[in-house]
């Protein structure tokens, strides 16, 4: 991912250089007795979003589509092993955001029980209110304990069903527990990671969550955390394609975020290894990858282009062995350019509209004042 570290750090440097320019134009409009309350307080609101600024990248898809896999590729090969808990069936049991916190000393994972979710507070108004977390440190020189660390996102506990039902399940999507009458739930309604990775660092945030059905039980995702992305990547597997709970969720909670908000849509395409075939040739490969890329485009009506192949196990698997080979067939680098080429500068397009162009108004006018 060394391109999408030196795009990111291209744009954090532009940031930084429109900050230095901001607070100098404040203080020559201080020195030259220009400034007024309402200027003031444009300026410190541009600055404040430049300041708080982040790329959010948030991954959905139903359980089994190697959601965490791929994070797993992404952020954690240089482990040699798989950091976040991935396996066949559900793995991520809570919504779970991994970024960096620059006021934090020390990595740590914190969890939010979910019986917290009997509360009218939102995972928002708890993200202030550190008391109620349960914080596990996290020593990133010891892979060991930040696998013995992440495995508790996962975490289950049994429940009544009238009590499941109460904090917002449908007992339909739960698992049974050995005992009648009663359910399997996630231990956590939501967990914050912070760790420090080079991405992380300048301010690429992302957003894992569970199966599908999470979604209608944690409304908060679909109304906050998923429109506030800038990017929503839609996890598929090429060996069941778009499945119909697949197809459900994309048109009751995914597509129409496309309108409501700044969201840049994709599917990724996982698992296109079970589609190589050494005796059929690469070429035959290839062919049936653009046929399925062609199928899912017109089944979720948007562009073949947003459509990700990539094998996000065979891409860990080139990193951890640093074989390029089986690096390239993997197709992570689909990502890497969607990243680069689109959302890195789908955002700056944002910070132009919403900053950049509002202190160049305020110049202008400043510009008027002198030449009266």
């Amino acid at each position: 991912m060394e391109r999408l570290t030196q795009q990111i750090d291209a744009y954090v440097a532009w940031k930084r250089e429109l900050m230095r320019e901001i607070t100098r134009y404040r203080s020559w409009l201080e020195a030259n007795r220009l400034n007024s309350d309402s200027v003031a307080a444009k300026l410190e609101r541009a600055l404040r979003v430049l300041r708080t600024d982040h790329i959010t990248l948030a991954f959905v898809g139903e359980f089994s589509r190697g959601k965490t896999e791929l994070i797993n590729s992404l952020f954690f090969s240089s482990y040699g092993q798989r950091m976040l808990p991935s396996h066949a069936g559900r793995t991520t049991m809570c919504p779970t955001e991994l970024f960096f916190d620059p006021r934090s000393e020390h990595s740590y994972i914190r969890l939010l029980p979910i019986e917290t979710r009997v509360s009218e507070a939102s995972v928002a108004q708890f993200k202030r209110a550190p008391r109620h977390w349960v914080n596990i440190p996290l020593d990133v020189t010891d892979p060991g304990n930040m696998i013995a660390a992440f495995n508790q996102v996962s975490k289950t506990k049994p429940m009544k069903v009238e009590d499941a039902i109460q904090l917002g399940f449908h007992p339909d999507t739960l698992e049974n527990s050995d005992k009648p009458g009663v359910v399997m739930v996630p231990a956590w309604r939501h967990a914050l990671v912070n760790f420090d990775h080079p991405l992380l660092r300048q301010g690429l945030r992302i957003l894992d969550t569970p199966g599908l059905n999470a979604l209608g039980c944690e409304p908060e995702l679909t109304l906050s955390m998923l429109p506030s992305a800038q990017a929503i990547l839609f996890l598929l597997s090429a060996d069941t394609g778009v499945t119909a709970s697949d197809m459900a969720a994309w048109q009751q909670h995914i597509h129409p975020l496309e309108e409501d908000s700044h969201a840049s849509l994709f599917a990724v395409l996982n698992k296109i290894d079970v589609l190589w075939d050494d005796l059929a040739g690469e070429t035959f490969v290839q062919n049936s990858i653009r046929q399925i890329q062609t199928i899912t485009a017109r089944q979720l009506g948007i562009k073949p282009d947003d459509i990700l192949p990539l094998s996000a196990k065979q891409a860990l698997l080139a990193k951890v062995r640093k074989d390029p080979a089986l690096l390239a067939r993997s197709q992570m680098h689909n990502l890497e350019t969607l990243l680069c080429e689109r959302i890195v500068k789908q955002k700056e397009r944002l910070i132009e509209d919403h900053v950049v162009n509002q202190v160049l108004g305020l110049v202008q006018n400043s510009q008027h004042v002198l030449n009266l």
